[in-house]
């Protein structure tokens, strides 16, 4: 079809699922996972995680280190498909560090209950880099997620500001997420 000298099409693939299975049986160290995603940046298939009985707590309710540690893989995955390992990372001397993290469960995930985990960057908040995450199911939202992180030059060990991380120009959320906003941690009064 031509519109004004611009040629449009649309296209179809019949075995997408053919490979979605195949992108499903790729692993990424011991909790990521392999999605495929457009040259803009926008995730067009990641695989569904099924939390197993060692996920949760006697109730068959998802533990909180749980949910925190599929947080910090999906967050790796995600850079790790855009091509910034750990490893290219530490090439270039920034590497992130979890600074604080908020969660709001909204249902708690159980055992054997599929799961959809989805992230996005949002931006910066004085020396912090912010990320956030929701975890749902087909009924709707279970989890939301708040993260901040540090960038840091692994060979100094010394934090860097935000605005030094040349890798690429961080995103921002394009929705609100009901997490709560992260804080210090501060010891309990003796």
């Amino acid at each position: 079809m031509h519109a004004y000298g611009t040629q449009q099409c649309v296209a179809r693939d019949p075995r997408f699922t053919q490979i979605a299975s195949y992108v499903d049986t790729v692993g990424v160290g011991s909790h990521g996972y392999c999605f495929i995603m457009d040259q803009d940046g926008t995730i067009i298939y990641h695989p569904q995680q099924q939390l197993i009985f060692a996920d949760c707590d006697r109730y068959q309710r998802a533990r909180v280190s749980t949910l925190l540690s599929i947080a910090a893989a999906v967050a790796g995955a995600d850079y790790d498909a855009r091509g910034l390992t750990y490893e290219k990372l530490y090439e270039m001397r920034e590497v992130f560090l979890l600074s604080r993290i908020a969660l709001r469960i909204h249902r708690c995930p159980r055992a054997l209950q599929v799961v959809d985990v989805t992230t996005w960057e949002d931006g910066v908040k004085a020396a912090h880099m912010q990320r956030v995450y929701e975890i749902t199911d087909r009924e709707g939202l279970l989890v939301s997620i708040r993260s901040d992180w540090i960038l840091v030059d692994p060979v100094t060990r010394r934090i860097m500001r935000p605005g030094t991380f040349t890798a690429r120009k961080l995103g921002t959320c394009p929705k609100t997420i009901d997490a709560p906003q992260t804080q210090k941690i501060l010891l309990p009064h003796e």
